[in-house]
């Protein structure tokens, strides 16, 4: 596992301490000290991997802290606040994001047996462990950036892949709500995306 986080750190090293555009739909990344005003915002529905330091996000009342062996999902527009540190050697904070696309989630749940995805429920915000599948998928699609020819037929099936990760761990419940148009989670989004476009 460990060598798949150093190839993504490698990949990623051209970020900087503003949201970062790959030239892969959706695939965004960031490094270094972020201003904690820019931190706290409504965070969009993403999977976010950090490669180095840490973090830590409040969500109402929870607060959660993950490291490079662990992502978060965010399956609805929430407010947060959060804080970025650099790793214990003095590395800077390193990550990379996969904004999610219901459209795209739905269709892959729609090819998968429905014992794939797990079902439990809690907030719109979790923390898991990596895997080297996961961390696979992931060092697939950031090769990309150096291979723009190859992205429109590629990052589909790559994304997908990340996604299935997802499905088939402990936070695959949130990927399956995000993707229902009726499910409480969901509704929860449509809320909080009303409230920034008619209050924000």
């Amino acid at each position: 596992m460990e060598n798949e986080l150093q190839e993504l750190r490698s990949l990623a090293s051209s970020a900087d301490n503003r949201r970062t555009e790959t030239g892969i739909p959706r695939v965004a990344m960031v490094q270094g000290e972020i201003p904690e005003h820019r931190l706290s915002a409504v965070y969009e529905p993403m999977i976010n991997l950090i490669l180095t330091g840490s973090k830590t996000m409040t969500v109402g009342e929870r607060t959660f802290a993950y490291d490079p062996a662990t992502y978060f999902v965010m399956s609805v527009d929430l407010p947060a606040v959060g804080s970025v540190h650099p790793s214990a050697s003095g590395e800077p904070y390193l990550a990379v994001s996969l904004t999610l696309h219901p459209p795209t989630v739905a269709s892959l749940i729609s090819d998968l047996p429905v014992q794939i995805c797990s079902k439990l429920f809690g907030s719109g915000f979790s923390v898991a462990p990596v895997n080297n599948e996961f961390l696979d998928a992931w060092v697939r699609m950031l090769r990309l950036m150096d291979r723009p020819d190859e992205v429109a037929v590629l990052a589909p099936a790559y994304e997908r892949e990340i996604l299935f990760r997802v499905l088939q761990g402990p936070l695959g419940w949130m990927l399956r709500d995000i993707a229902a148009p009726d499910a409480a989670l969901s509704r929860i989004g449509l809320a909080i995306q009303w409230i920034r476009e008619n209050f924000a």
